[in-house]
């Protein structure tokens, strides 16, 4: 899904604040999307305001960034990256069984300072 007014069609999904927006600006699979098609920016792979106050925002760039191969930077949800990491692993197990990240845990997530959304630690 392309980044741009992304916030005015998240905001039409009504499902008790558990829209996750994932993101990684070194996602090879993404970029590419937006490289080789007319697809423009797509949502998960650079975040801007405005952001949508009914989604969390969490940010992988630091925590997976570029790997190879390209999949691991961008299905990092399965494979290699949750075997490392008790944090991601964490997370997308939380997230498939219904229940929220704590987003207060400073050993998992850190606010980032650009105000959009979380940093995972990996």
């Amino acid at each position: 899904m392309r980044q741009y007014n992304h916030k005015e069609w998240l905001e039409k999904i009504k499902c008790n604040n558990q829209i996750y927006v994932i993101s990684n600006r070194h996602d090879f699979n993404l970029k590419g999307a937006r490289i080789f098609t007319l697809a423009g920016k797509q949502l998960g792979e650079v975040l801007h305001k405005p952001l949508a106050p009914n989604a969390n925002y969490i940010n992988f760039s630091r925590s997976v960034g570029l790997r190879f191969p390209s999949y691991l930077s961008h299905t990092f949800f399965i494979g290699k990256i949750p075997q490392q990491s008790e944090n991601i692993r964490k997370f997308y197990h939380d997230l498939m069984h219904g229940k929220s990240p704590d987003f207060d845990n400073e050993k998992s997530f850190v606010i980032r300072k650009d105000g959009l959304g979380y940093d995972i630690i990996f």
